[in-house]
């Protein structure tokens, strides 16, 4: 494959792998976060006012309190949306993504924004493919 052809498959890698994380966040059961934590590094990190989580443990446990507490998961009623997304590489192994964020509440209902931001996202290409090595979540503008 070309240089430019590959840039293009890893770049449409790396959005499949966004909107998997997103659809993960909604879908993924308390009893089953394999496949949210595949989308991640061993060392990844994720950042958001007030809460910073390191490697897959601490990942797992903030997506099991999210559930258990019925502010994101399944029957929590909560779909996530990312738009604006724009991919740009810092080497064949690194690339970075900014995306809008939105989530909402009451989706079966009258759906209501519950929260915006955007996610700044670094991502490193594994063996296993291009995983997400770090997140910063920043609420509003």
């Amino acid at each position: 494959m070309s240089g430019e052809a590959t840039r293009v498959a890893d770049e449409l890698e790396i959005r499949n792998l966004l909107a998997e994380l997103a659809w993960l966040a909604d879908h993924a059961p308390i009893d089953d976060l394999t496949g949210y934590l595949a989308c991640f590094t061993d060392d990844a990190e994720w950042e958001m006012p007030g809460d910073t989580r390191r490697g897959h443990a601490q990942l797992q446990s903030g997506a099991e309190d999210r559930r258990r507490s019925g502010t994101m998961g399944p029957g929590s009623g909560v779909m996530h949306f990312l738009g604006c997304t724009h991919v740009a590489f810092s080497s064949d192994t690194e690339a970075h993504a900014k995306s809008y964020m939105q989530a909402y509440r009451d989706t079966s209902g009258e759906p209501k924004l519950m929260i915006m931001g955007e996610y700044r996202d670094t991502f490193r290409k594994t063996d296993a493919g291009w995983k997400l090595a770090k997140r910063v979540v920043q609420f509003g503008s």
